[in-house]
C-alpha cells in the first residue's frame, strides 16, 4: 500500500463534518450532491472518512467510499481509517476498507505497467558509461578558474587613508538637543484574544446551530466556548456569544443539559442563519470595527449617484407628496380645526410661529433681496418684522370662514390658503398622529401618513445618493479641530438641509447645490465647536487668515511672526490682528500644570474687584440702564440680551429670535441700528468717563519699536 499522497488544500466543510461525526447518512448524501469536498482535512488532518471510521459509522464510510473518498489519507499522526477500524476491532468496517484498498492497488499497478513495461535483464542492468560516444555534452566544456588580479599597493594606500579621515571626522550638530523630551506613542490595538482559527469556527458554528434548533443554550456551554489559549474566560468573547444568541431568539440559562447533539438534518435556512451569525460574531471580534470603517462600508453599500433626469424624478415626487399631503389636510375638519388651534396660540404668543409654520417662510418675508433697491430703506422699517405675523392673520382668518361654508366648490380655495401658510415638515407629522389618535377621520389620516412616507423615501433617496459627496468634502476640513466623523456628520446635517430647498426646476445638478450646504455646515460646525472658547462665525474668516499670514511669515524668516509684522502683510488695522491672536490662544488646562508652574500661575485666578472697581462697576451699569431707557422697548431688550446686561449671560442672535419670534437677520439689524443710536454724541459722552484711553507714544517711541520689529 502507498503511504505517500498529495495533502489536499482545501479544508474541510464544518457542516459536513458535523453530519459525519454524527452519522447522520441523509446530512452526508445531501452535502455530497452539494459538491462538498470528501477528502478535505480538517485542523488535525482528518478526513470525513477517518472521522467516520473513528465513530464507526460504517454505512457512513460506504457512501464516503462511493463518493471518492480515498481510504490512503493519514491524519498528522499517522493514522488512515483501516488503522483506526483494526485498532477499534472493528471488522466488517476493515474489510471494507481493505477491499477498497486493494482496488486501488490493482489500479496503480495497472496504470505503471502501461506508463513502465517492463524491460530485459540486460537492458536494465546496463551502466551509463560516461566515455559512451552516445553521451553528449551539447559542446559543454568546463570553465578553468581564472587567477586573481595581482595586488594594487597604491589603490591599498588611498582607501586606507580615506578611511582613516572619515573615522577622523567628528560631525558637527547644530540641532537641539531633544535628551529632554518626552514623546508618547500612540496605544497600540489590544491584543486579540486568541486566532480566529478553524476550531472556535467550528465550535461556534456549532453552537448556532444547536441552538437554533432547540431554542435554549447553557450558559456553561458558552463559557467553555468562551475560554482564551490560557484556560482563562473572556468576558469579551463571551459576551458577543450571548448577544447574537439574544438576537437570534435562543434562551441562555443556567440549567446543566445534556450536551446536545444534532439528531436530524438541518435546513438550508437555518445553515444560512448560522452561518450568518458567524459572519457578524467574525466582525464583532476583530480589531477593525471603528465606526469611521463601519461606516465606509455601509456607505459602499448605498445607492450610486443620481443623474439630472434622477434628481428632477425625485424632486417632482417630493413635491407631489406634500401637494396631497395638503389635499389631505383641507379635506380633514378635525386637521384644520387642529390648525386655527396652533394658530390661535401663536398669535397670542403662546407659541412661537416656527411652531407651524415652515421657517423659510419667515425669512423670506423679513429679508429681502440685498440687490432690491430698497433693501436698506426697508432695514429702517419697523414694521417690517410685523409681516410675517399679519400674513399669517390673513390666511388663518380666510381658512376659518371657509371652514364654516366648506364645500367642493370652496375646496381650492381652502387648498389655497393652506399652500400660503406654507405649514413646516414637522408640523403635518404632528398633525398626522393627532388625526391617528382621535381615529375620528380614519381616510384623511391614511392618505396623509401615505402622502409624508412617499416625501420621506424620496428624499432618504437623495440623502443615500450623495453620501460619498460629504464625505469627499468632509476630508478636505482634516485637521481643523474636529473629527472626522463629526466633519461627516455636520455634513450629513448640511446634506438634509439641501434636499429640503433644492428646486429641480432651475436646472442646476443637486450635487453642484449641495456642496454649499455641506461646506456651509461644516465650517459653521468647526467654527462653533473645534475651539474650546467659541470664535464668533465673522471672525472665523479673519482667524483664517491671520493664522496662514503667521505660519507663511514664520516659513520665509524662521522667526515667530507678532501682530505688527502679520497686519503688514495683510494691510489690517492692528486691532483686528490682535484681537484674531488672542482668539487662536492655546487653551492650557490647569490640570496639565505641574506644582510650579500653578505657584506661578497667579493670572490664572482673577482676584476679587477692589471697591474702587466694584463702585466703578455699579455706576457703569446704572448709566447703561439709563441710556437704553431713551431706546425702544425692544430694542433696549435686545441689547439687554445680547451683552447679557441682565444676568450677565450673552445670547446668540438665533436664542434672541426665538423670543421675540423672528429671524437673526432681523435681530441683528435691531441690534445695529440701536448700537447707532447710542453712539450719538448726546449719549456717548456720558460714557467717555468708564473709557481707559492708553497714553498715546511719542515719534522716539514708535522709532524704537519700529527698530526691535
Amino acid at each position: 500500500m502507498n503511504d505517500v499522497f498529495l495533502k489536499p488544500e482545501k479544508l474541510l466543510n464544518p457542516l459536513l463534518k458535523m453530519a459525519v461525526l454524527s452519522g447522520v447518512q441523509a446530512a452526508v448524501c445531501l452535502h455530497i450532491r452539494r459538491g462538498i469536498e470528501v477528502n478535505a482535512i480538517d485542523e488535525k488532518g482528518r478526513s470525513p472518512l477517518i472521522l467516520a471510521a473513528s465513530k464507526g459509522h460504517t454505512e457512513t464510510c460506504r457512501i464516503l467510499l462511493e463518493a471518492g473518498a480515498d481510504p490512503r489519507m493519514q491524519d498528522k499522526e499517522g493514522n488512515d481509517a483501516l488503522t483506526i477500524a483494526l485498532g477499534r476491532k472493528m471488522d466488517i468496517l476493515a474489510e471494507l476498507l481493505k477491499e477498497r484498498l486493494s482496488e486501488l492497488d490493482y489500479d496503480l499497478a495497472t496504470v505503471a505497467s502501461e506508463l513502465n513495461p517492463v524491460s530485459s535483464e540486460n537492458e536494465s542492468s546496463a551502466p551509463l558509461n560516461a566515455s559512451d560516444e552516445e553521451f553528449d555534452l551539447s559542446g559543454w566544456v568546463s570553465e578553468e578558474d581564472s587567477p586573481p588580479p595581482p595586488q594594487d599597493y597604491e589603490c591599498l594606500a588611498r582607501v586606507s587613508v580615506t578611511h582613516q579621515s572619515i573615522s577622523a571626522h567628528t560631525p558637527i550638530d547644530n540641532d537641539e538637543d531633544w535628551s529632554d523630551v518626552d514623546i508618547d506613542l500612540p496605544l497600540s490595538q489590544r491584543i486579540h484574544r486568541r486566532d480566529w482559527n478553524d476550531e472556535i469556527h467550528n465550535e461556534a458554528l456549532r453552537l448556532f446551530l444547536i441552538a437554533l434548533q432547540e431554542s435554549h443554550v447553557s450558559q456553561r456551554w458558552i463559557e467553555d466556548i468562551a475560554l482564551d489559549t490560557k484556560g482563562d474566560s473572556d468576558p469579551e468573547f463571551e459576551g458577543h456569544l450571548v448577544f447574537i444568541l439574544e438576537e437570534l431568539g435562543v434562551i441562555v440559562d443556567d440549567i446543566e443539559w445534556l450536551q446536545p447533539d444534532i439528531s436530524i438534518p438541518l435546513d438550508e435556512d437555518m445553515e444560512d442563519i448560522a452561518n450568518e451569525a458567524l459572519s457578524f460574531l467574525s466582525e464583532l471580534t476583530s480589531q477593525n470595527i471603528e465606526p469611521q470603517r463601519l461606516y465606509e462600508k455601509d456607505m459602499a453599500k448605498t445607492v450610486s449617484l443620481l443623474s439630472k433626469e434622477g434628481e428632477a424624478e425625485i424632486g417632482n415626487i417630493i413635491e407631489k407628496g406634500l401637494e396631497e399631503a395638503l389635499i389631505a389636510v383641507s379635506g380633514s375638519v378635525l386637521a384644520i380645526k387642529e390648525i386655527l388651534c396652533v394658530a390661535d396660540k401663536i398669535l397670542m404668543n403662546e407659541l412661537p410661529m416656527e411652531t407651524m409654520v415652515n421657517r423659510e417662510t419667515i425669512i423670506q418675508s423679513e429679508d429681502d433681496d440685498p440687490a432690491d433697491e430698497n433693501y436698506h430703506f426697508q432695514e429702517d422699517n419697523e414694521d417690517i418684522d410685523e409681516k410675517p405675523i399679519s400674513d399669517l392673520t390673513v390666511h388663518i382668518e380666510t381658512i376659518r370662514d371657509l371652514l364654516h361654508h366648506l364645500s367642493e366648490e370652496n375646496s381650492h380655495i381652502m387648498l389655497d390658503s393652506l399652500r400660503e401658510v406654507r405649514l413646516s415638515w414637522t408640523f403635518l407629522e404632528a398633525l398626522c398622529n393627532r388625526l391617528g389618535q382621535s381615529k375620528t377621520d380614519p381616510v384623511a389620516q391614511s392618505a396623509l401618513e401615505f402622502a409624508l412616507a412617499k416625501v420621506t423615501r424620496a428624499k432618504s433617496r437623495m440623502v443615500e445618493s450623495n453620501l460619498k459627496l460629504v464625505y469627499s468634502i468632509a476630508r478636505k476640513y482634516f485637521h481643523r479641530g474636529l473629527s472626522f466623523l463629526d466633519l461627516i456628520q455636520e455634513g450629513n446635517l448640511g446634506l438634509i438641509k439641501a434636499v429640503e430647498k433644492f428646486d429641480y426646476r432651475r436646472g442646476f445638478k443637486f450635487s453642484t447645490y449641495a456642496t454649499w450646504w455641506i461646506r456651509q455646515s461644516i465650517t459653521r460646525a468647526i467654527a462653533d465647536q473645534a475651539r474650546l472658547i467659541r470664535v464668533p462665525v465673522h471672525m472665523v474668516e479673519s482667524v483664517n487668515q491671520v493664522e496662514r499670514a503667521r505660519d507663511r511669515i514664520e516659513q520665509i524668516t524662521g522667526l515667530t511672526a507678532d501682530a505688527a509684522k502679520i497686519a503688514k502683510q495683510l494691510t489690517l488695522p492692528m486691532e483686528k490682528v490682535t484681537k484674531a491672536l488672542r482668539a487662536t490662544s492655546e487653551i492650557i488646562p490647569i490640570d496639565s500644570l505641574g506644582i510650579e508652574d500653578v505657584a506661578n500661575a497667579e493670572f490664572f485666578f482673577s482676584a476679587a474687584p477692589s471697591p474702587e472697581e466694584y463702585a466703578m462697576q455699579i455706576a457703569l451699569h446704572d448709566e447703561l440702564d439709563r441710556m437704553l431707557d431713551t431706546l425702544k422697548p425692544r430694542e433696549s431688550e435686545v441689547l439687554r440680551l445680547r451683552f447679557g446686561l441682565n444676568d450677565n449671560d450673552e445670547q446668540t442672535l438665533e436664542e434672541i429670535g426665538r423670543v421675540f419670534m423672528l429671524t437673526r437677520e432681523r435681530i441683528r439689524q435691531i441690534e445695529s441700528k440701536a448700537l447707532r443710536k447710542l453712539r450719538y454724541p448726546s449719549r456717548a459722552e456720558s460714557l467717555r468717563d468708564f473709557i481707559e484711553i492708553p497714553k498715546q507714544k511719542n515719534q522716539e517711541e514708535l522709532k524704537e519699536d519700529e527698530e526691535s520689529n
